[in-house]
C-alpha cells in the first residue's frame, strides 16, 4: 500500500498541518437551482461572517470534482497562512508555483512571490 505524502514530512510540519484542519467544519449539504444558485447554510454564513453581496472565489478540480468557496478578502491572509505553514518544510517553491497558478489572478504577485525572511 502506497503511504500518503504527510506521512513523508518532519513531524513538526505535519503538526502544523493537523492544527490547520482542527476547525475545519462540514456545514451540510447544497442544492444547485436552475439558474446555478446555491443557499449556503445558515450556520456557515454565521461562522463565516458571510453578509448577502460578499464575493466569493470559487475554485475547483473537474477531474477530482471538487469546489470550494473562499471570502474573496480573505485571499491574500489565506496565502501568507499557507506559506508560513510550509516554511521550512522544502515544498515552499512548490507551493508558490501552485498558488500563483490558482490565485495569480485575483491576487497581487508580492503575494505569493515574497520570501519570508
Amino acid at each position: 500500500m502506497k503511504q500518503s505524502v504527510a506521512h513523508k514530512l518532519p513531524k513538526d510540519i505535519r503538526e502544523r498541518i493537523k492544527k490547520l484542519h482542527a476547525r475545519d467544519r462540514l456545514y451540510g449539504t447544497a442544492t444547485v437551482g436552475e439558474r446555478g444558485q446555491v443557499v449556503i447554510p445558515a450556520e456557515a454564513r454565521k461562522d463565516l461572517a458571510l453578509k448577502p453581496g460578499d464575493q466569493l472565489v470559487v475554485a475547483g478540480n473537474p477531474d477530482r470534482k471538487t469546489l470550494f468557496l473562499m471570502k474573496g478578502n480573505s485571499l491574500e491572509q489565506f496565502i501568507k497562512m499557507m506559506l508560513k505553514h510550509l516554511s521550512g518544510s522544502g515544498m515552499e517553491d512548490d507551493a508558490r508555483a501552485y498558488l500563483e497558478k490558482m490565485f495569480g489572478k485575483l491576487t497581487t504577485k508580492k503575494t505569493i512571490t515574497a520570501k519570508r525572511t
